[in-house]
């Protein structure tokens, strides 16, 4: 009984070691530093900000460093990786990655969804250019830094409505407020005053007499045809693949 006793002890201290460990594995980071470039210090920088990103916005981030790209180029892997491995926030799996590939010595960045359609690939591209520029001085923490931050520049920016945008949203609501105005008072004006016709002065009447004789009627019948025809039909269809957008820099 004491052994049973002793067991559930320990069963209960562990419960909370354990749970945490569960919680851990289910909640994984984005950092993904397969070829040993980043300091410890620089994956926890990432992926505090990569979680702030995704709360902010609802888009994934991740960041990927590898050694061989198993024949594939440094932005077909960075695409698969990240179908691969579930990467993505909501239904639509909005988000991008960043690869690091040592193998092509090449800076790849994967965007699908919301991050794509916010961040155009000329965009993309100068962000994997200033990216590769660092990495082709082996400043890996430096390189890597540059990722969240240029990207979050470009979301805000696109997600942010501009001055001009709300005086033309503004200035169009009144356009169309004072064309109502201006409407509403021609109406009332022209069916205010109303002016009497004088149509005795300016109407004639003339009367004439006409006599019409009958004589006899004819009556002609005519056979219509018809034709039956067959409907028509048509259709059509299609399918599309992963898509998505990004770019690519060499180092």
């Amino acid at each position: 009984m004491k052994k049973i006793v002793h067991l559930l002890l320990l069963l209960v201290c562990l419960l909370p070691v354990f749970s945490e460990n569960c919680l851990a594995a289910s909640d994984s980071g984005r950092v993904y530093d397969e070829a040993g470039l980043l300091s410890e210090g620089r994956i926890n920088e990432l992926e505090a900000q990569l979680r702030e990103f995704r709360e902010t916005y609802q888009i994934d981030l991740a960041v990927v460093t590898i050694t061989d790209a198993r024949g594939m180029g440094a932005f077909d892997y960075a695409e698969n990786y990240y179908a691969e491995n579930g990467f993505g926030a909501g239904e639509n799996r909005d988000g991008g990655l960043l690869l690091i590939d040592m193998d092509n010595r090449e800076a790849a960045i994967y965007t699908y969804g919301k991050l794509q359609q916010h961040v155009s690939d000329r965009k993309i591209q100068k962000i994997t250019d200033a990216i590769a520029g660092k990495l082709a001085k082996g400043e890996y923490d430096d390189a890597t830094g540059l990722f969240v931050p240029k990207i979050t520049g470009y979301v805000k920016s696109a997600t942010k409505i501009q001055p001009i945008e709300v005086a033309a949203i503004f200035g169009i609501a009144l356009l169309v407020f004072l064309a109502g105005v201006l409407i509403v008072r021609y109406r009332y004006r022209r069916h205010g005053k109303k002016e009497a016709y004088p149509f005795r002065e300016r109407s004639t009447l003339k009367l004439t007499g006409q006599e019409d004789i009958f004589i006899n009627t004819t009556r002609t019948r005519r056979r219509i045809e018809t034709n039956s025809g067959s409907p028509g039909r048509g259709g059509g269809g299609g399918s599309s693949g992963r898509g998505g957008g990004g770019a690519s820099s060499k180092f």
